[in-house]
């Protein structure tokens, strides 16, 4: 079992909504990225079709919180959300 941080949308947006169905969902406006290889690498390419690239850094971070979401989290781990200012 893992533990995560995650946030629940812009300001918390779905933190209620996470919360009463017992899920966590993430929405970069990438696309399903359920068919991706399990490879850090296929991430960063989808990451930087997707979005304007600002750093190196930035694709490194985002391309690897979605890997984690999709390859690392499973069924049973706690994940703790965030709006920014507190957490539930």
């Amino acid at each position: 079992m893992n533990y995560w941080l995650m946030r629940a949308g812009k300001g918390g947006i779905a933190k209620d909504f996470c919360i009463q169905q017992g899920v966590i969902a993430m929405d970069w406006n990438q696309g399903d990225m359920s068919s991706l290889p399990d490879d850090l690498e296929a991430f960063k390419e989808v990451y930087c079709k997707a979005h304007k690239v600002e750093s190196d850094g930035e694709v490194n971070a985002n391309a690897a919180t979605n890997h984690r979401f999709v390859y690392r989290m499973q069924n049973g781990d706690w994940v703790a959300l965030s709006n920014g200012k507190e957490y539930c």
